[in-house]
């Protein structure tokens, strides 16, 4: 079935929950490193698992939810890829 996740609820649960409110009034914009987390961090959204606060998350091999940009299913990059790390027959990045 189209956008059938076989672990949506592990994706639901890896963003932070909120409310219906404007981020400005959930939470401080400022980190602690003093930076704007709006520049990570979405706009509260209301889903059928309750509401989230969408946010930038490091992705990699160890830490990857539902496949994303980094999916260990055998062909699911259509080939544009191969296992070497090159690009796609005639992707060359050198090329200008």
């Amino acid at each position: 079935m189209a956008g059938d996740m076989p672990n949506e609820l592990e994706v639901a649960a890896a963003f932070p929950t909120g409310d219906d409110r404007p981020l400005r009034e959930q939470t401080p914009l400022i980190d602690a490193e003093g930076d704007d987390i709006r520049q990570y961090t979405g706009e509260p959204v209301e889903t059928e698992f309750g509401v989230i606060v969408p946010q930038q998350m490091v992705t990699g091999a160890e830490r990857v939810v539902g496949g994303g940009e980094y999916p260990n299913t055998p062909g699911r990059d259509g080939g544009r890829h191969d296992r070497s790390g090159a690009g796609a027959e005639g992707d060359d990045a050198t090329a200008g």
